[in-house]
């Protein structure tokens, strides 16, 4: 059930390594995402801890040795490999939900430079409205689970609600502050103004 979250501006305090781990229960062998997601993944890993210890990790969450990046890979996988990362790093030197959302901004990164990413923003003018409406559509090229809905609230401002998400809250914060700013050229601005207690339905304030 959705809750209220009244005063949230940022994303702090909206997520845990106990919801990931309950996202990584739920998730099922038919949800998946592109292995573009996963790439900026291991990037991140690879730039943070060095090839050495991202490759005992890629062992340890069974991540393929070679990821495709138009192909798609279980989030189950991306999920255990995002909980090791976040055990070995996150704890001694970040936030929590700044983690998670710098794995949502770096994961969307591959795919805003890929063909299908540059289509679309050559398609959408540098209008957030008109992005905001295209993203549900963009995850659903990039995800197998999950649903988004867009809407417009004010001239400068909309939400968008998840439902069965998997990656929670603080990560799309990040996937929306990348995608929208770097396709639109804008400043973006997120809060979340919703919750389930696990963070597989929620909504997120967007402004610029």
């Amino acid at each position: 059930m959705l809750q209220a979250r009244p005063g949230v501006r940022h994303t702090s305090d909206v997520d845990s390594l106990q919801n990931l781990r309950a996202r990584q229960r739920a998730a099922g062998p038919d949800d998946q995402m592109t292995g573009f997601v996963f790439n900026g993944l291991l990037h991140h890993s690879t730039t943070l801890l060095g090839e050495e210890a991202t490759a005992r990790m890629r062992a340890e969450a069974q991540v393929p040795m070679r990821i495709v990046a138009l192909f798609k890979y279980p989030v189950a996988t991306f999920l255990a490999f995002t909980d090791l990362l976040a055990q070995r790093r996150v704890y001694a030197e970040q936030d929590f939900d700044f983690f998670l959302e710098t794995i949502g901004d770096l994961g969307t990164r591959p795919f805003l430079e890929s063909s299908a990413g540059q289509l679309m923003q050559m398609l959408n003018g540098g209008n957030v409205h008109r992005m905001m409406a295209y993203t549900p559509t963009a995850y659903d090229t990039v995800y197998t689970f999950g649903k988004r809905k867009a809407e417009r609230t004010g001239e400068r401002s909309g939400t968008m609600e998840y439902r069965g998400d998997l990656l929670g809250p603080a990560a799309q914060c990040g996937v929306l502050k990348v995608g929208l700013g770097l396709t639109c050229q804008a400043v973006i601005s997120t809060a979340l103004l919703q919750c389930d207690a696990t963070g597989r339905e929620f909504k997120i304030g967007v402004s610029w």
